[in-house]
Formats: structure tokens, sequence, C-alpha cells
């Protein structure tokens, strides 16, 4: 299932998540770069984002426990 995201809805929760992050460890850059990149943003014609259900969970995963 998917979520259309405009540009400020996108940035909001990508920091919102990061803030909640730091709550908890301090993530190198190589770290939040892939945290980021579970977000699997593809860019439309409109500028809105697509944020697939359950990629973040898992990205998240990927960087906290390293599996």
């Amino acid at each position: 299932m998917e979520r259309v995201l405009t540009d400020e809805e996108y940035r909001h929760h990508l920091n919102e998540a990061r803030k909640l992050l730091y709550d908890y460890l301090p993530l190198t850059k190589e770290q939040w770069e892939v945290f980021k990149q579970g977000f699997k943003i593809r860019k439309y014609n409109k500028g809105d984002f697509i944020l697939n259900e359950g990629e973040t969970e898992r990205f998240l995963s990927i960087v906290i426990l390293g599996c």
C-alpha cells in the first residue's frame, strides 16, 4: 500500500524520525543515509513522493540492529 506525500510532508516525517532516532542512539552519517534510503523515494512529475509502508521499519532495523 502506498501513501503520497508532498515534499513538505516528506521532509517533516524525515526530520521527526531523525529526532526520535537521535534520542535513542547517535547515528553515523552513513547510518542516517541508509535510513533515509529506507523511505524508497520515487520522484513524480508533480513533485510528490511515494512512501512504501514497511520500508521505513525494514531499513530502521538494518540501521539499528545491523541485520
